[in-house]
């Protein structure tokens, strides 16, 4: 399977809560964030998280509270998920981009899969509601 596709799986309800192209990107930039933390271990993801969490309030100094803690409890859920759903794919996500047409989305992926070092690409549909 491909990873966009695992990507839609795993998230197109959350990704779909976006109005506009610009909050889709947004949401899977979420999606991804936490697709890569949840490769740690438990322990790191953790610290993972609160790293991220801490950089996001220094770069978003105007957020509130409870929008930080919304970002981190969408993050845990997506973490534990991503480990339920897919528990073998270990690569760490590098790029992903939604595009749009007439008709649907395309996720597009890039990842670095751990039998070599050149990045992968590869994109799969969502057909639009």
């Amino acid at each position: 399977m491909k990873l966009s596709q695992m990507i839609i799986d795993l998230a197109s309800d959350y990704i779909d809560l976006g109005s506009t192209i610009e909050e889709k990107q947004n949401y899977l930039n979420v999606v991804c964030i936490a697709w890569n933390i949840s490769l740690f271990s438990e322990k790191n993801a953790k610290d993972a998280l609160a790293h991220f969490l801490d950089n996001y309030k220094k770069n978003n100094p105007s957020e509130s509270e409870e929008n930080i803690q919304n970002i981190k409890r969408d993050m845990e859920f997506l973490m534990q998920k991503k480990r339920e759903m897919f528990p073998k794919p270990k690569s760490p996500i590098e790029y992903a981009k939604i595009t749009e047409n007439d008709v649907e989305y395309k996720i597009t992926v890039a990842y670095l899969p751990k039998t070599t070092a050149d990045p992968i690409s590869d994109y799969s549909n969502i057909t639009k509601h």
